[in-house]
């Protein structure tokens, strides 16, 4: 191979490096594009940390408009045993999934996991794209109780939570200014004794912050629900959007309207 090629492949492998280099600064990821549609994209975190997670983009995805955003984790930090569970079900109604690796029930509230929780987070609302006014959470067990207490730590507007299996905290949590309007599915089995036990106290310290709450429950124990039954949250909660999302934006109350312009996240109304 001649010099002169050797330099002109160069050339080309080093502008293509610059430009992917170029697009990691501006907040998007040449792997979220297009072609990601229908697939599962592994990412690492670029911090401190180094913390995997998963994002699948379902087949309506075309990288030119935003779709909802759904963040889910587990009590073993198996983010990916996360994205498998709920991904038929982010197919049906064309929402993006994240399921985010190492923060489990062994790290939760140290210094160290909030660090790698902020971290991961912040790097998917950052990269991925997607509507800032559909940011939804999810988790099952201690994943779920994660979900709960990010939507009083954090300061995006959450536009929904799924919890399997989880509850609020108890009386050390009821007294947190949780994300109002939020619509939530507290989703038990029904031999699920101590989630079920919290259920409907938890609903009501919800619906004080002014959330939609509903409960589902599937015959089984302390496990994730069936994907029938994640269909039929996942359904519902578009079906909230669509009736109140809009309406309660534009009045101040719920997140929503119109899409957001980009991905960066408002801040919600005074809590």
């Amino acid at each position: 191979m001649s010099n002169f090629i050797q330099r002109l492949l160069f050339i080309a492998i080093l502008a293509a490096w610059c430009v992917g280099r170029a697009a990691e600064r501006e907040g998007t990821v040449p792997e979220f594009g297009a072609g990601a549609a229908g697939t599962v994209v592994d990412r690492t975190t670029a911090g401190k940390a180094g913390i995997p997670y998963h994002v699948y983009f379902p087949t309506s995805y075309t990288g030119k408009s935003d779709l909802p955003l759904l963040v889910a984790f587990s009590p073993g930090g198996d983010g990916m045993g996360m994205l498998n569970a709920m991904k038929g079900s982010a197919e049906k109604v064309g929402w993006i999934l994240v399921g985010c690796d190492r923060l489990s029930n062994d790290t939760e509230s140290t210094r160290a996991d909030l660090a790698m929780e902020k971290e991961v987070v912040d790097e998917v609302l950052a990269k991925v794209p997607h509507d800032a006014q559909r940011l939804y959470l999810a988790g099952f067990s201690g994943g779920a109780m994660r979900a709960y207490s990010m939507s009083f730590r954090r300061t995006e507007r959450i536009a929904g939570i799924i919890a399997y299996g989880g509850w609020l905290g108890g009386a050390e949590t009821a007294d947190e200014k949780f994300c109002k309007y939020m619509s939530v599915a507290i989703v038990n089995g029904r031999r699920d004794n101590n989630a079920s036990s919290w259920a409907e106290k938890d609903a009501k310290v919800l619906e004080k912050r002014r959330c939609h709450v509903r409960l589902f429950a599937f015959d089984g124990g302390h496990e994730l629900a069936p994907a029938a039954v994640t269909d039929e949250v996942v359904t519902w909660l578009e079906e909230e959007w669509q009736e109140f999302g809009a309406k309660k934006g534009a009045a101040g109350g719920r997140s929503g309207g119109s899409r957001a312009p980009s991905t960066r996240p408002k801040p919600r109304d005074a809590r």
